[in-house]
């Protein structure tokens, strides 16, 4: 910036908290759409929990229960297998969750943000989807990855994308299968 010498800096800076676009725009999701169903049938598993379903649910998310907004998923009990999907403007919390649940799928952006590599570390096995498939209503500007614990999610995960696993404290990248890549 300096030898540029702007006559103008504008900041944005993402609230951590509601904003006045949730009074506004009461169907505002964050920027996030739930996935399509096509992604669930290639999981192949069924959820016990989706900790953070836009309002009413998503019927093809493979979950016995959901939380909403509504509900506060970051302050109700987490119980077995979850999806989670956050708000990708407030991604830190539900991923600190997440990884002390240490059972389920998340997908998430990928973000320059504290969150990012711990939940790399942490994970069992993350992988990128093969495709960028649009979401429900629409397709998203930035790439995002899936993040899993347990042998099952894992084992889903090979079924969505190339998979980078921990194995005995070794990393591992499984390469795509043939006809997939």
């Amino acid at each position: 910036l300096r030898g540029e010498a702007p006559s103008h800096l504008v900041v944005c800076v993402d609230s951590v908290g509601k904003t006045w676009r949730h009074d506004a725009y009461p169907e505002y999701k964050a920027g996030r759409e739930p996935k399509p169903p096509e992604f669930f049938d290639a999981l192949g598993i069924r959820f016990d929990l989706d900790v953070c379903a836009p309002p009413g649910g998503v019927r093809w998310v493979p979950a016995d229960r959901f939380l909403t907004v509504e509900d506060d998923g970051l302050a109700q009990p987490w119980e077995g297998r979850v999806w989670m999907n956050p708000p990708y403007s407030n991604v830190t919390p539900w991923v600190r969750r997440f990884i002390d649940h240490h059972n389920g799928i998340a997908l998430v952006p990928h973000a320059k943000s504290a969150w990012h590599p711990l939940l790399l570390a942490a994970a069992d096995a993350v992988a990128v989807p093969w495709t960028y498939p649009d979401f429900v209503g629409g397709s998203i500007a930035y790439p995002v990855w899936f993040a899993a614990f347990g042998a099952e999610c894992v084992e889903a995960l090979h079924r969505v994308g190339p998979v980078l696993a921990t194995v005995d404290g070794e990393s591992i990248c499984h390469p795509p299968k043939v006809g997939q890549a």
